[in-house]
């Protein structure tokens, strides 16, 4: 493999942080770490690094990296995540594999198996099976660039009208609840928001309509929002 990778690294153990940059080093990769979840947003929001995977250690400083999972994997699809945790057990990674985790590693591991696991999700970073571009109607996603047009106009989204957008046409007729939307977009925390999914799908909804867009967001009160052609 010529490609330097770049891996991010969200480990708050200084021991385990440095044992896993050594061993991205060791296979010609470049390692970016920091030690809780606030600088592991931070850095994937503003760095003009494209990282390609994120070892993501699932306890940090009192914060448990799994109710970030989801969001992670709708915020940045093309990204690999796998999960670093000192629970050893089946339920606990099929959990976080269902969120969106595309590895789960139980601590203490063997470096080898490490570097294996890493190798293996660089390989399926290429593969056809991440879609990073979606038509729906005259609608076009595209997940690299994070830019929607509507029969070739681009529009001006804001970052969660995009997020909503990507969920709705990524699953064509699938209903997504308020809750699962807040879960995979904006996070745990703001549960308590009660008009933040509304006013965003009725934004996005707007700008959709004024566009000429033959897809239309659709909902039912107390059931949730889809897509409709």
């Amino acid at each position: 493999m010529d490609k330097i990778f770049h891996i991010l690294i969200a480990e708050d153990e200084p021991t385990i942080a440095g044992k896993v940059k050594l061993l991205v080093e060791e296979l010609n990769w470049s390692p970016v770490v920091v030690h809780n979840i606030p600088d592991l947003l931070e850095t994937l929001s503003s760095s003009k690094i494209q990282f390609d995977i994120v070892v993501l250690d699932r306890m940090m400083s009192g914060s448990d990296s799994a109710d970030y999972v989801a969001s992670l994997r709708m915020q940045y699809p093309a990204l690999k995540i796998i999960i670093l945790s000192a629970i050893d057990s089946s339920l606990e990674k099929a959990k976080l594999i269902d969120r969106g985790a595309d590895d789960y590693l139980a601590k203490p591991f063997e470096t080898t198996e490490f570097q294996a696991r890493l190798k293996a999700l660089v390989r399926r970073s290429g593969s056809a099976a991440t879609n990073l571009n979606y038509e729906v109607a005259n609608i076009s996603l595209d997940l690299i660039q994070r830019s929607v047009s509507v029969a070739g106009t681009v529009l001006n989204l804001t970052a969660k009208e995009f997020l909503v957008l990507h969920a709705l046409c990524s699953s064509i007729g699938k209903i997504y609840s308020k809750n699962q939307l807040i879960e995979s977009i904006w996070g745990f925390s703001l549960e308590n928001e009660t008009n933040v999914v509304e006013s965003t799908v009725n934004s996005l909804r707007r700008k959709l309509e004024q566009a000429g867009a033959k897809a239309q967001i659709k909902n039912t009160r107390y059931v949730g929002y889809w897509i409709e052609i």
